[in-house]
């Protein structure tokens, strides 16, 4: 029996993942306000915990990027932002210098979360900057120190024996684990949101892997740009080249449980502008040129034909179901490829792709189903995901929620070896 229905056989892939980012900061113009009512904390009144870091610790990438003078007048902006405090007076600068330096603050150092608004009074020998700020001091304290306790906790996990590489993907993957896309949560658009609220659009989850990242030593620099909405992602520094990591991207919506993407992890330039436009910026962003390091490329899991394409499948179809997990992805190196290695799969209504079930079947003693599955593409990225499932388990176990699946599909995985509930 041959699973048609198109519910279950294919997943669309949205090109536009990421929500707009929670707000926009404009120097001397107001955000609208929002409650900021908050169960983490109590009063500044009850509390007398101190920040865990200090205004020189986590400097964002562009901090090096900066002149002597620019150092210096940051180290102090951060201090005054951190501590909460109403002004901060310093030598006369220009507002482009200014615009800078808070932007700086706001989008690219993830410390700088608590700032709302600035507005600046500029004289013959000062520049005076009144903050707004979103959340009170001891919010903000005990959100950092959780964000810090957090990240720590993280890069512990880490030996002397892990590598750059695995270290980058581990942060990826533990976000993508961890966390849910939200719009809504208070916290959405900080480090805090992801990695301690679990709830997050695409500003909390580029900040927290760039606090994490660079809590294990790994440099990062948040991106700004458009993917159809304004959009937030990272640039990684590995092996002396930066490379693109979006980790909201590689975290799809859906249905589907064990749906985690490596189709922006540490790609190029060229192939991540198929999706992502990057801003301008006061800095030069660093290039991403290559894609040696992505992970199709690493894992070698790269298909050059449809042959090549059904032994990969085959192979980590059953590495994969042997391991307990439920679904591998394969890339294939141009446009053309894809095209023939997608019509080779889903020729015959799939008939290829349950051939291919039943050769991984053979070569794993997991109890592998080889009449149904859950397949899809994505032509931007040039990947082709399978999802497959083994007798005995639960469709809870492969869905999020049966009450949005329609009886048909509930009923064929019953027939084929899930169990419903």
């Amino acid at each position: 029996m041959i699973l048609k229905n198109t519910n279950i056989i294919k997943k669309v892939i949205s090109t536009a993942l990421c929500a707009v980012m929670a707000c926009s900061f404009v120097t001397g113009a107001g955000i609208s306000s929002m409650s900021l009512d908050m169960a983490v904390t109590a009063s500044a009144a009850e509390t007398e915990e101190k920040l865990c870091v200090t205004e020189k610790d986590m400097l964002p990438y562009y901090y090096q990027k900066m002149t002597k003078s620019e150092k210096a007048v940051y180290i102090k902006l951060r201090k005054a932002v951190m501590e909460r405090k109403s002004s901060a007076k310093f030598g006369k600068m220009s507002k482009e210098t200014a615009d800078k330096l808070t932007n700086t603050l706001f989008y690219y150092d993830d410390l700088g979360f608590n700032l709302n608004n600035v507005q600046y009074e500029i004289g013959p020998s000062y520049t005076k900057m009144k903050f707004e700020y979103f959340f009170s001091k001891s919010n903000y304290i005990k959100m950092v120190n959780k964000i810090d306790e957090k990240a720590e906790a993280i890069v512990a996990k880490f030996t002397d024996k892990t590598t750059k590489y695995a270290k980058i993907k581990y942060i990826h993957d533990y976000i993508i684990k961890n966390c849910t896309y939200n719009t809504e949560a208070l916290t959405k658009d900080t480090a805090y949101g992801a990695l301690v609220a679990k709830k997050a659009d695409c500003d909390g989850y580029s900040k927290a892997f760039s606090y994490v990242c660079r809590k294990a030593g790994i440099w990062t620099v948040n991106v700004t740009g458009d993917s159809g909405e304004p959009h937030m992602w990272n640039k990684v520094y590995y092996n002396k080249a930066w490379h693109n990591v979006d980790v909201t991207w590689d975290d799809p919506t859906g249905n589907v449980k064990d749906n985690l993407a490596y189709d922006f992890f540490m790609i190029s330039d060229k192939q991540i502008s198929k999706t992502h436009t990057q801003d301008k910026i006061e800095y030069t962003v660093p290039s991403a040129t290559t894609n040696k390091y992505g992970y199709y490329n690493v894992y070698k899991l790269i298909a050059k034909d449809a042959n090549d394409a059904r032994s990969k499948l085959i192979s980590q179809i059953a590495s994969a179901a042997s391991k307990g997990k439920s679904s591998v992805t394969i890339q294939m190196p141009d446009d053309a490829t894809y095209s023939n290695v997608v019509n080779y799969l889903e020729k015959n209504s799939s008939d290829n792709i349950f051939e291919i079930l039943s050769a991984a079947s053979k070569k794993t003693k997991a109890k592998l189903i080889t009449i149904g599955c859950h397949g899809y593409g994505n032509p931007e990225s040039r990947t082709y995901t399978i999802c497959f499932y083994l007798k005995g388990k639960k469709i809870t176990d492969y869905y999020t929620s049966l009450d949005v699946m329609d009886s048909e599909s509930i009923n064929f995985l019953d027939e084929i070896g899930l169990v419903v509930g």
